[in-house]
């Protein structure tokens, strides 16, 4: 299935029962099931289309099952 709304993505990773993307501007975008919050957006509500969040100068993101890693361009996790 296309998934509207997101481009120019560099990266992604999904889920248990959710996705992230990087786009080469380096936004993050996540959608799916939020039900331990690993969507980022601050709600344990679900996404159903993608969805910025307020990350910045992300390298990598990685998810595995429930969970959402994001190293930065610093270094730091």
């Amino acid at each position: 299935m296309k998934i509207s709304g997101i481009s120019n993505v560099e990266s992604i990773s999904a889920g248990l029962t959710h996705n992230v993307a990087v786009t080469s501007d380096g936004t993050v975008w996540a959608w799916g099931r939020s039900n331990y919050g690993q969507v980022g957006n601050g709600s344990t509500a679900s996404v159903t289309t993608p969805e910025a969040i307020s990350l910045t100068g992300i390298e990598q993101i990685v998810t595995y099952g429930d969970f959402t890693s994001a190293l930065k361009d610093d270094g730091t996790l």
